[in-house]
């Protein structure tokens, strides 16, 4: 039976919670903004591939969940937050792994492949923030940061529900999802004030660069993307499509929140891309 229970690591400046689950080859999991680690629990993600032969690692990010952030300017760059996770794969000993990131958390992936690109086996990325928008990043971490001083918390987490969600799903399961919502906010309430911040710092972030270079390293990439996405642009992977290593699958029906609406596919894309059965 796995053990899901949290770990913790003090990296002197703050501590990172994650669980780490299973014997065998290393999997890394990184969430998006407004999430943490149980996005790949409750999406029943990880107890899929626990059926497999794999070791779970799935993080907090910097103010999200259980792992703290420390007193450092432009504290949420992706740069720092693919620090950390670096730390974590260089302390726990992995010379070896497969990466998965979702929206935010991808770009954190994608990033933090760069820095250790020699142990990195393969990439999954589901619905990466590819590039930033200077104007509309700056105008969502003003409105963040205004509500919440006026704690207006769970206005912040309604307002992205239609944004995030297809309708279909956001129909038949709006109450657990505002259920979820509200354990985020009585466990984490600071958390939104650490978003506003990553849109600050990330404003000008672009991925596509990045990704290329790691495409030029690893022998196979996947993407899952919507072309339902509300919250991300894609187009900017139309740059990348002539890569032969790298895949792009596109759902339909389904809204930014790939890993909650088809958590089968994401599974099945992880173990395809490892070169496994599924």
């Amino acid at each position: 039976m796995n053990d899901y229970r949290s770990r913790f690591m003090d990296l002197g400046t703050h501590v990172i919670s994650f669980y780490d689950v299973g014997l065998g080859e290393p999997v890394v999991m990184l969430h998006g903004l407004m999430g943490s680690k149980t996005l790949w629990t409750r999406s029943g993600i990880i107890y899929a591939l626990s059926k497999y032969k794999y070791r779970l690692l799935a993080i907090d990010l910097r103010g999200h969940g259980g792992t703290g952030v420390p007193n450092q300017e432009n504290y949420m760059k992706i740069d720092y937050l693919a620090s950390d996770i670096e730390k974590i794969i260089k302390y726990l000993d992995i010379n070896s792994l497969t990466l998965v990131g979702f929206s935010a958390g991808a770009s954190v992936a994608v990033n933090l492949s760069l820095s250790i690109i020699d142990r990195i086996n393969k990439l999954i990325l589901i619905a990466p923030m590819i590039k930033g928008d200077k104007r509309y990043f700056l105008s969502i971490a003003k409105k963040i940061s205004k509500l919440y001083e006026e704690s207006a918390i769970y206005d912040i987490f309604e307002s992205s529900i239609g944004l995030a969600y297809s309708s279909d799903f956001l129909a038949r399961n709006r109450r657990s999802i505002q259920t979820e919502i509200e354990r985020i906010i009585k466990a984490r309430k600071d958390t939104v004030k650490h978003v506003a911040e990553f849109y600050i710092d990330n404003a000008d972030y672009n991925m596509v660069p990045k990704l290329e270079y790691v495409l030029s390293k690893l022998d196979k990439v996947t993407i899952l993307i919507s072309n339902n996405d509300k919250m991300i642009d894609t187009s900017p992977l139309k740059e990348l499509e002539h890569i032969g290593n790298l895949k792009i699958i596109t759902l339909t029906s389904v809204g930014h929140m790939i890993p909650m609406e088809k958590p089968d596919v994401v599974v099945e894309s992880i173990i395809n891309t490892m070169g496994k059965e599924a």
